[in-house]
């Protein structure tokens, strides 16, 4: 049934794009014809094809005129070209110079990185070493004498003193 009507639906389709073919055609040969080329509709010339052209005169004014402006009209032109070839050799110099200067500027920007990276590690283990030296510090404190402690130990030397000599006298 699916097999059925796809193929109607591609039937459909295959038809309407063949009709849609043929009106181009249609039209496309209809203009055709009308647009005639001036080559066709053109009269024969009565001047041959072949026949030489006249000599030109040594003495003619116009053509030196116009042959000099020619000549300067290409001394002209290849000045352009040069300087454009200059032009280009610069732009490429810029383009090489640019790119160095993206490289250094990515270099730098790692270094920065990098020197950023250095410096937290820096910082790191100066906080570390700064901790272990207030860890060091508490412990001296409770290690330290003063004279307080030397008093609580002459105390507790007195009071053994006289438990042990209560006990020896009995």
């Amino acid at each position: 049934m699916q097999k059925q009507k796809r193929s109607n639906r591609l039937l459909r389709s295959f038809s309407v794009s063949v009709i849609i073919t043929s009106v181009l055609f249609a039209i496309a040969f209809q203009i055709l014809p009308a647009q005639v080329s001036y080559a066709q509709t053109s009269p024969d010339s009565a001047i041959p094809v072949t026949t030489p052209t006249p000599a030109a005169d040594p003495n003619d004014a116009g053509l030196r005129a116009a042959c000099a402006e020619a000549v300067e009209e290409l001394k002209a032109a290849r000045r352009l070209i040069n300087a454009q070839g200059l032009q280009i050799d610069k732009f490429g110099e810029l383009v090489g110079l640019e790119r160095q200067l993206s490289t250094g500027l990515k270099n730098l920007r790692t270094l920065d990185a990098q020197e950023k990276d250095e410096l937290r590690n820096a910082i790191a283990a100066a906080n570390r070493e700064v901790a272990a030296v207030k860890s060091a510090n508490q412990v001296l404190k409770k290690n330290q004498v003063t004279f307080w402690k030397q008093f609580k130990w002459v105390v507790i030397g007195g009071a053994a003193g006289i438990v042990v000599g209560s006990i020896v006298k009995k």
